[in-house]
């Protein structure tokens, strides 16, 4: 159970530059006190690298006279902090800024300044319009109703009959929604269909047959937007990969169709970007991901969260796609080029992408023959990760560590990296006709000495007979990997 001091430490660590900066300032003016200690409390924690240590936080502390209370002043930090976020994000996220323009309409209602009340709700109902926000539509509809009774520059049918269409489009954002968040439902709980009866069962679970009366034309914005993520988040959970493509493209549609909406919901509009460079790497249509992958770069973006999420998109996918097309030289480069910031931009990821990113990193780097950059990479991997993080990601990188001991001549190591691998692959229930055909090619050049001996010769032809079969499907886990090793393999003929 997490305690104060470890959420007052993630949160900080959480933190970007500009928000760090932005909490300083605010403390400063709206702190009673004295605002230098809470300053000092926050720097302290936020020099702490893996994790929160009280006796390490006393020590740099001491001599301070806060320390004696210092469970109140974390938990006093921690409030200040989150009001600083709030008002940091008012004029960056649209939501916030919306909601915060319909309590200001409704202040100055009640103040009795109904022309200042008008205006300012006019330019929250405008927003709200623009992103699709019924509820916030349906909100201004009760300030409306009361300026109706008393300035004549509202209509109170107009305000009736705009509400039960809000109630319309809102009925029907909440049909879709539902299905949505059953169909995260169903994954978490099940896991992915495996046959026809199993997929039979998520329809049903999830009442599919709800949005057969829905038109996608006759749709507003908003329930465009989540129709077509039923329907990408529908072709994840089926690993149907031309049903994720067609309903990525028709969300890229609906953003230039409504471009001041991409502008307000910079986020959305990024994820856009983000399922059509997996579809096009999923339907192994690995140009048409470079030209996406250049147009998410060119993306202009305002909030600095966000700016940092779009690298990490680009850099994920990026290396991705240069591994792919088989264009180690130019991956490198591009992988390369994100150096500078590179913690940030990787700290922008889910652990998974994390995962498999620095997995692909680290294939990247064998492929150009820079085997020690590929073992650094991995011991990062194994050592800053669990593998429930991403388990299949994390197999080919333990894979690909014994090749690599192979190849730097440190064979004494698999004398206990095998092993080793033989239960990590029993534990996850990995156990394939590939992987044990990996490790027997491998114990067996361990056990003889050198590649060529007999038993190995034979280990080495079976897998390649594997791997060329996972090669052709590219529809396995282990795919990438698998070419890699197919050419390391052919080199030791």
């Amino acid at each position: 159970m997490k305690t104060v001091s470890d959420n007052i430490f993630v949160l900080i660590k959480s933190l970007t530059k500009n928000e760090k900066r932005y909490f300083k300032r605010f403390a400063g003016i709206h702190v009673k006190g004295n605002t230098n200690n809470y300053i000092k409390l926050f720097d302290a924690v936020d020099k702490q690298k893996d994790k929160y240590d009280e006796r390490k936080l006393r020590q740099s502390l001491k001599g301070e006279t806060f320390l004696s209370q210092l469970s109140r002043e974390k938990n006093y930090l921690f409030n200040v902090i989150l009001k600083s976020l709030r008002t940091y994000h008012t004029n960056i996220s649209i939501s916030v800024t919306i909601r915060n323009q319909l309590n200001n309409a409704e202040i100055l209602y009640e103040k009795g300044q109904y022309d200042l009340s008008f205006n300012t709700l006019k330019e929250a109902k405008k927003l709200a319009t623009l992103v699709g926000s019924f509820h916030d539509n349906l909100s201004a509809t009760f300030i409306e109703r009361g300026l109706a009774m008393q300035t004549k520059k509202i209509d109170i049918k107009e305000v009736i009959n705009r509400r039960k269409e809000l109630v319309k489009g809102l009925e029907t954002h909440l049909i879709q929604e539902e299905v949505f968040y059953l169909i995260v439902d169903y994954r978490s709980k099940f896991g992915q269909p495996k046959n026809k009866s199993q997929e039979k069962k998520l329809f049903n679970y999830i009442n599919i047959k709800s949005l057969e009366y829905i038109k996608y034309d006759n749709l507003d914005y908003r329930n465009k937007q989540m129709y077509n993520l039923i329907y990408i988040a529908l072709g994840h959970l089926l690993n149907d990969t031309k049903l994720n493509y067609k309903y990525s493209k028709k969300m890229l549609v609906l953003y230039e169709e409504y471009p001041k909406a991409k502008k307000l919901d910079e986020l959305s509009y990024l994820n856009a970007y983000q399922n059509i460079l997996l579809s096009c790497i999923q339907n192994g249509k690995y140009e048409e991901g470079l030209f996406y992958l250049k147009k998410t770069e060119k993306i202009k973006l305002s909030n600095e969260n966000t700016i940092l999420k779009q690298k990490g998109i680009c850099l994920l996918y990026g290396v991705n796609l240069y591994l792919r097309m088989e264009k180690y030289n130019e991956g490198v480069v591009f992988f390369e080029s994100f150096k500078s910031n590179l913690e940030n931009y990787l700290n922008a990821l889910g652990k998974a992408q994390k995962v498999g990113l620095y997995q692909n990193i680290s294939l990247l780097y064998f492929a150009v023959e820079n085997y020690n950059k590929s073992l650094d990479w991995i011991n990062d991997t194994l050592n800053g990760f669990e593998a429930t993080d991403n388990v299949n990601s994390i197999l080919i990188t333990r894979i690909l560590e014994i090749v690599l001991h192979y190849q730097l001549g440190n064979s004494f190591l698999l004398e206990n990296k095998i092993p080793s691998l033989k239960r990590f692959i029993k534990k996850y229930d990995l156990e394939n006709i590939v992987t044990t055909s990996i490790i027997e090619y491998y114990s067996a050049i361990n056990n003889t000495g050198h590649r060529k001996s007999n038993s190995a010769n034979e280990e080495r032809n079976n897998l390649l007979t594997r791997l060329n079969e996972i090669s052709k499907s590219k529809s396995h886990h282990i795919y990438l990997f698998s070419d890699l090793l197919i050419k390391d393999l052919q080199k030791s003929k």
